[in-house]
């Protein structure tokens, strides 16, 4: 009869790269398991705030590490409201840079420009009182 191993002699690593990335190290001993992380996607969270004698609010927010205006796109991006301390979302809207996306009546819409990511949005009238809406950008990085 043949033996058994228990466990590798030489423990070896075991890894993934491209869109995601993580690696473990396998022995034979047991199972293992290997969190990922997404090398090109990020998720920027911000609000917007309006005033009474503007009907736009606009954001500017940077680009996280190693995204620019030449190397992503916007795939996402979605607005929310806080009535009476209960999280609202509005809708989610899946787009290209520069597009404005409607979410109940209000506009939001981004533009990537080289200096950061603008985004901006419109009250639904001049009798809406100010407000503060939350967003929500996931970016794809392309190249």
């Amino acid at each position: 009869m043949l033996g058994t191993a228990n466990k590798l002699k030489t423990a070896r690593q075991i890894a993934l790269t491209g869109a995601v990335s993580g690696s473990t190290n396998f022995d034979g001993s047991g199972n293992v398991t290997i969190t990922t992380k997404q090398a090109n996607i990020a998720v920027i969270t911000g609000s917007t705030t309006t005033t009474s004698d503007s009907l736009t609010a606009t954001t500017k927010v940077n680009y996280p590490s190693g995204y620019n205006v030449n190397n992503c796109v916007v795939i996402s991006i979605m607005g929310g409201r806080t009535v009476g301390g209960i999280d609202y979302p509005w809708t989610t809207s899946l787009g290209k840079d520069s597009s404005s996306y409607l979410l109940g009546c209000a506009e939001l819409g981004v533009s990537l420009d080289s200096d950061g990511i603008t985004v901006r949005r419109s009250k639904i009238s001049d009798s809406e009182p100010v407000s503060t809406k939350k967003f929500k950008l996931v970016l794809m990085k392309v190249s």
